[in-house]
């Protein structure tokens, strides 16, 4: 799947929904496609991405920071700061910027709050031409097979066949103009489904239920 998947080339906006209330969209046009098997090929290092992690197995890209909105609810995390789980997140975002003031949780939401603005002060204490803590950073589908629940360890969730993840902050390394202490990634259930809207306006859904379509 990771290598022969073509349905996110020549790609414009990406539209994610699932049963639980995610329902938003991003920008991918002239992104790179990054795919995580393992492996850090010729290409990775050509391009600048020397990053990698395990378990292997996601489909990324970073799209446009200031485009995309909707709302994004994610089961279950862990906070940056404080390590405590937390569960049922609603996040909502608007030109590709969270909306701090409106994220929530069954439990510890100042310690999600608190998380993105000690990561916003020590942004401000950079020479950077812009804060970027809050904008969007990354869109990911899981596709490891073997990982099938969230447990709270984000680089295993993200990976969860089905599944989607969008992130907040830094994304400089995979294709990205962001630079940020932040990078926060958040899991929606794996039963998502994705719709890609192309270049020419053509429509098409690639994710029903968590399962890549092939055609």
């Amino acid at each position: 799947v990771l290598y022969k998947y073509p349905h996110f080339e020549n790609a414009k906006n990406v539209h994610i929904k699932d049963e639980l209330g995610t329902d938003c969209w991003v920008s991918i046009e002239d992104r790179r496609i990054n795919y995580d098997a393992g492996m850090l090929t010729d290409e990775m290092i050509a391009v600048g991405d020397l990053g990698g992690n395990l378990p292997a197995g996601e489909i990324f890209i970073a799209p446009n920071e200031k485009l995309g909105e909707g709302k994004l609810f994610c089961p279950l995390t862990i906070d940056r700061f404080s390590h405590k789980i937390l569960k049922n997140v609603e996040l909502y975002f608007k030109d590709g910027k969270l909306q701090i003031d409106k994220v929530s949780s069954d439990n510890d939401i100042e310690d999600l709050i608190s998380s993105f603005k000690q990561c916003e002060e020590i942004d401000k204490t950079k020479d950077l031409a812009e804060i970027r803590t809050y904008n969007v950073a990354e869109l990911g589908i899981g596709c490891n097979p073997k990982i099938t629940k969230a447990i709270g360890y984000i680089l295993t969730d993200e990976k969860i066949t089905g599944s989607v993840h969008i992130a907040f902050g830094s994304n400089k390394m995979y294709g990205g103009t962001s630079i940020s202490q932040m990078h926060w990634d958040f899991v929606t259930t794996p039963k998502a489904d994705i719709t890609v809207e192309y270049k020419d306006g053509t429509k098409k859904k690639v994710m029903e239920s968590g399962k890549l379509l092939k055609n």
